[in-house]
């Protein structure tokens, strides 16, 4: 079953449903799996020795060796810095030798605003040459897209038409010479349906065995999320493949000791939350500063958390955009930086960035009422339990929808005295009985204590984001 998240939540909440909970027997690792998926990481990392995809880009006009480079300059991996203009650059140049997958690297750059400003009917055209070039990646993006209206209407008619395209070329990809496109063919089944588990575990240990790293990474989680409880083999290989430096990797090893709510293992967490960050994972670099700014196992730190969020914010995180807008708006003579980073966030496609951005930073509907950040509100919340999921029927209606991620922002308000007093809609979900649900729980079962500024209680406003996996 899936997770609910509000992020801004405790740290373990926010990253607990990355692993999940099965049922069954334990899954049993072949010794040699390690090793064999260790190697994957090596190849990868030797894919493009002492600048070898640059050259052949730039002075022999190879397309594929362009969308190669790009991609590490992008993801900032295996020893090759983040640079979003490099890589914009690379992207570019091997969409006009007609390379598919560099032109949907290009468009997510447009989309993203990386290494040049954000320009939604640029990324579409790039993402459009690269579906129509035999993409599946620019097929996905652009799906995506008009899935969520990120930079243009929605539109689920032609969302729906660009993902089965997706699906289509990625799996075609996958079965062909491009066993990295395994992981996307993969994640587009049915988690839970048992013949589309086959289909997944086939593909990802094809990807696998092929030298896919990402899908190494996706097996051996399989393995720990829906085979009971973990079999020690599949937890070290999970371990041995961050210490060969991947980054998703790291990531899991940190989601899955946090998962555990141990004291015995909270020091390890953020020491593999930073590998998995400096290594290029955004998003841990966003866990690492909610770390930072609750305390929690270590001092508090809100150079380290502006640091990380920045970091974050850099990559193309929304979410690390955001938290450091709230952050700059909290700090007096900073509104200017704050407004700056709210509109990064709008353009990442974040629904509350885009509301920061646009209104004045005090509620106009209730005078004197103060902008909070959610992990402030949040600790004031004394009643109520932060993990709604969709009903069943909701869930059904995801499966047929092909959709796995539901996200929904409201704006939340508080009187002096903690009541809730104002609930708003800001981004659907994209399912109207979910989205009434979230109101419904929040108005009869959330209560907070007041909010104190200066010795006195404070109506205080906050924007909430709610994220359901169903993976």
């Amino acid at each position: 079953m899936g997770k609910s998240v509000v992020m801004g939540g405790w740290w373990a909440g926010v990253i607990v449903g990355m692993i999940g909970c099965a049922t069954g027997p334990a899954p049993v690792a072949t010794p040699n799996d390690g090793d064999r998926m260790v190697a994957a990481v090596e190849a990868e990392k030797a894919r493009c020795p002492g600048g070898e995809c640059e050259r052949a880009c730039q002075d022999r006009g190879d397309g594929q060796a362009c969308a190669l480079a790009a991609e590490l300059y992008t993801e900032g991996k295996y020893g090759h810095p983040f640079d979003a203009a490099i890589a914009f650059r690379h992207a570019t140049r091997g969409c006009e030798l007609g390379d598919g997958d560099a032109c949907a690297l290009l468009g997510q750059h447009h989309e993203n605003g990386l290494g040049t400003p954000w320009a939604p009917a640029l990324a579409i055209t790039a993402y459009d040459k690269a579906c129509n070039a035999g993409s599946g990646l620019g097929c996905l993006s652009l799906g995506l897209m008009y899935d969520r209206g990120h930079g243009v209407e929605v539109d689920r008619a032609k969302a729906r038409s660009y993902l089965a395209r997706a699906h289509t070329q990625l799996l075609a990809a996958c079965q062909g010479s491009e066993p990295r496109r395994c992981a996307a063919a993969a994640n587009a089944l049915d988690r839970d349906e048992p013949a589309a588990k086959a289909t997944r575990v086939a593909l990802e240990e094809r990807a696998c065995d092929r030298g896919a790293v990402a899908s190494c990474v996706d097996l051996v989680r399989d393995r720990i999320a829906h085979g009971g409880r973990p079999a020690a083999p599949a937890v070290k290989q999970i371990e041995r493949l961050c210490a060969a430096g991947e980054a998703t990797a790291c990531s899991t090893v940190a989601a899955r000791l946090a998962a555990q709510r141990a004291v015995s293992v909270a020091g390890r967490v953020l020491p593999a939350m930073i590998r998995a960050c400096e290594l290029g994972h955004r998003e841990d670099c966003v866990l690492v500063a909610t770390l930072y700014e609750r305390g929690v196992g270590l001092a508090r730190n809100d150079d380290l958390k502006r640091q990380y969020l920045t970091r974050a914010c850099d990559r193309g995180s929304e979410r690390g955009c955001l938290l450091l807008a709230r952050d700059e708006f909290l700090r007096p003579g900073h509104e200017a930086q704050s407004a700056q980073l709210a509109q990064r966030a709008c353009e990442l496609g974040d629904r509350d960035g885009c509301t920061m951005a646009m209104r004045n930073k005090r509620d106009r509907n209730d005078p004197g009422a103060m902008a909070a950040a959610p992990l402030a509100l949040d600790a004031n919340r004394i009643a109520g339990d932060p993990n709604i999921v969709p009903d069943d029927a909701t869930r059904r209606a995801m499966t047929l929808a092909h959709v796995s991620k539901l996200v929904g922002s409201f704006k939340l308000c508080l009187t002096d005295t903690g009541a809730v007093h104002i609930l708003e809609l800001l981004k659907s979900t994209g399912f109207a009985a979910y989205d009434a649900k979230i109101q419904r729980v929040i108005r009869t079962t959330w209560a907070y204590a007041p909010f104190w500024v200066d010795g006195r209680p404070m109506p205080v406003c906050t924007v909430i984001t709610f994220i359901y996996d169903g993976r």
